[in-house]
């Protein structure tokens, strides 16, 4: 629950949710192309995309709004086999970690550590699952370098 006057910019938080949703229909995907020995990161990885829909969802509702619903079905790329997997999960994962760092500017200061563990846990999973390291995971530079 927060603690300020204000609530967050609702904009912000339902764009995280969005990207919680995918994850987490993206995962589904994941865990059906993974060697058995990867079933439990994605299993833990699953987990996690669900507390932070949760999470958002709670904070959506507590700030008087209706948390938008999850689509039906996301579009991904075609995944038959486990380097397909772990491309998709690492893009799910750099996709959540910018939104998480828009949701920790519009929270109060009780939430932000929520928030950047959560972006922080997603770019660490990113890089598990094989995508490059990069000084602000999930964004992309312009073409003059900022």
């Amino acid at each position: 629950m927060t603690t300020s006057p204000t609530a967050p910019a609702p904009d912000v938080l339902a764009s995280a949710l969005a990207a919680e949703y995918a994850a987490v229909y993206a995962y589904g995907v994941v865990g059906a192309h993974v060697p058995d020995d990867r079933r439990g990161y994605v299993a833990s990885a699953l987990s996690s995309h669900r507390a932070a829909r949760d999470w958002l969802r709670e904070r959506i509702t507590a700030a008087g709004g209706e948390p938008p619903p999850a689509a039906g079905a996301y579009e991904v790329p075609a995944v038959d086999d486990p380097t397909a997997a772990a491309e998709l999960a690492a893009a799910v994962e750099l996709a959540t970690v910018p939104r998480w760092s828009a949701v920790a500017g519009v929270v109060d200061r009780i939430d932000r550590p929520y928030c950047t563990s959560t972006a922080q846990a997603a770019a660490v999973r990113a890089v598990t699952w094989g995508a490059g390291s990069e000084p602000f995971p999930g964004t992309r530079p312009t073409a003059s370098g900022g």
